[in-house]
């Protein structure tokens, strides 16, 4: 199998999820907080959060997705390159239609058919000042974090079983606690200079925040989980159950 059909595939299973997800979220997200609205004569206010379902949905649809469509693809004589590119890329595209869609929800439910009903991304319209452009692609690459995410612990629960799992947890977790009591020990001058060294990094300056520079910095961390992906799928094994 070329990566063309690779592709094709992941995107051909992976719209069908998309599209059954954004089924059930209009009629938990909309339809049912629509039922008490109407019956209390639009008195009620009612704003429901688009984003963080959507970036929990595209973690797990990739988390899934990786074993059982690595081990289908490996069968059907598809190259490991192949199988992280197609990976990628149906990440990719998955993402920019999910947040035209997601910007399309918030076009419609922001008071413009129902006054006391809001569909909205809170945190994204605080730091984009509801810019079309940034926001669009603060959207983008959220979503598209949350998808490599996915690939990186998809990755890890199909190349890795039981105890080797619970110890990359465990030492992930490990670092994150050392490297916060690493920082409390720092002098108060060095310490200062880290915080000022991650303000720059996420676009925080005395001249106010960039967006775009935190953009970047999203982008960038999903690069490098990318790579983390890479490495991964280059050993992963097929697993064979035992006859």
């Amino acid at each position: 199998m070329k990566l063309k059909a690779a592709i094709q595939y992941k995107l051909s299973v992976q719209c069908r999820s998309m599209l059954i997800y954004l089924g059930f979220f209009l009629l938990f997200a909309v339809i049912f907080p629509l039922i008490p609205l109407l019956l209390s004569d639009g008195i009620t206010n009612v704003q429901v959060d688009l984003m963080i379902p959507s970036m929990i949905y595209m973690m797990l649809l990739s988390v899934t997705s990786v074993g059982q469509d690595f081990k289908l693809l490996i069968q059907c004589g598809t190259a490991r390159i192949h199988i992280f590119f197609a990976n990628l890329i149906a990440s990719l595209i998955l993402t920019v239609g999910m947040s035209i869609v997601l910007r399309l929800l918030f076009w419609l439910f922001d008071g413009r058919l129902l006054p006391n009903f809001h569909l909205g991304y809170p945190v994204i319209s605080m730091l984009t000042q509801n810019e079309f452009l940034p926001t669009q692609f603060l959207l983008g690459v959220f979503l598209f974090l949350a998808s490599v995410l996915g690939l990186v612990v998809g990755a890890i629960l199909a190349r890795f079983d039981g105890y080797f799992r619970l110890a990359i947890g465990a030492v992930s977790l490990g670092i994150v606690i050392l490297g916060a009591i690493l920082f409390q020990l720092l002098p108060a001058d060095r310490a200062l200079a880290v915080i000022n060294f991650v303000k720059k990094l996420i676009g925080l300056s005395a001249n106010g925040f960039n967006i775009w520079q935190f953009i970047i910095f999203i982008f960038s961390i999903s690069l490098i989980l990318l790579a983390v992906v890479y490495a991964l799928n280059r050993r992963q094994e097929v697993k064979r159950l035992n006859a």
